[in-house]
C-alpha cells in the first residue's frame, strides 16, 4: 500500500453536473406592523436541489463513523463548461463540503486544511457530442446533423460525462509541511 493510499480515507465520484451553491440564500427585509424592520430567509430552489441531489448521490458511501480530525480534500469537478465559461474553483467547492457534512462523512467543514490537487476540468472542447459549427457561408449556425446530444440547459438534458470525485486524506501537517517546503525551494521530496 502507497503513503497516498495509506492515507485516504474517503472517495466517491457522484455523476451529474458539479453546481455551485453562491447566492444561495436570499434575505429580505420586511416590516412589522409596529414599524420595526427584520429580516428573513427566502430559500433558493435550485441550490436546494442541487443539494439534495448531491446528497442523494453520496448516500451510498457514508461511512458508519465520520471522518475526524484535520483532512486534505482533493476535488475532480467534470461538467459541461467551454473556456472563459467555467465556475470559480472556489465557489464548486462549497456544494461538496456542505453535503459531506451534512450526509455525517465529515464533522464540519471546517476540518478541511488544504485542497491540493483539486481541478475543474471543462469537457465541451474535448466531447466527442459537442455542437460543431458551420464555419463558411452560415457562419455561426449548426450543422443540422451533428448536435449535441449530451447537455442542453434548455430541454434538460444532462451531460453524461460531467461527473464531481471526491476524495479525502488524513493531513499531517509536518509531512505536508515537507512537501511543500521541497516544492516551494526546489528540493528533491523526503
Amino acid at each position: 500500500m502507497s503513503e497516498t493510499d495509506a492515507r485516504q480515507l474517503f472517495d466517491a465520484t457522484i455523476h451529474g453536473v458539479p453546481r455551485i451553491l453562491k447566492n444561495r440564500k436570499t434575505f429580505i427585509s420586511k416590516e412589522r406592523k409596529d414599524g420595526s424592520k427584520f429580516s428573513t430567509v427566502i430559500p433558493n430552489k435550485p441550490a436546494e436541489k442541487a443539494i439534495e441531489e448531491m446528497l442523494e448521490g453520496l448516500l451510498p458511501f457514508v461511512p458508519s463513523k465520520p471522518v475526524t480530525g484535520p483532512i486534505r480534500a482533493r476535488f475532480l469537478f467534470i461538467g459541461p463548461w467551454k473556456p472563459g465559461n467555467e465556475p470559480d474553483l472556489s465557489n464548486l467547492y462549497q456544494l461538496p463540503e456542505d453535503v459531506m457534512q451534512k450526509a455525517g462523512i465529515i464533522e464540519d467543514d471546517q476540518q478541511i486544511e488544504s485542497h491540493d490537487g483539486s481541478r475543474r476540468v471543462g469537457l465541451c472542447l474535448r466531447c466527442p457530442h459537442r455542437d460543431r459549427y458551420v464555419i463558411k457561408s452560415r457562419r455561426g449556425q449548426f450543422k443540422p446533423d451533428n448536435r449535441c446530444t449530451a447537455w442542453r440547459k434548455k430541454s434538460g438534458l444532462e451531460c453524461t460525462f460531467a461527473r464531481t470525485r471526491i476524495t479525502l486524506f488524513r493531513f499531517d501537517r509536518e509531512q505536508d509541511l515537507k512537501r511543500i517546503a521541497a516544492e516551494v525551494m526546489g528540493l528533491p521530496r523526503l
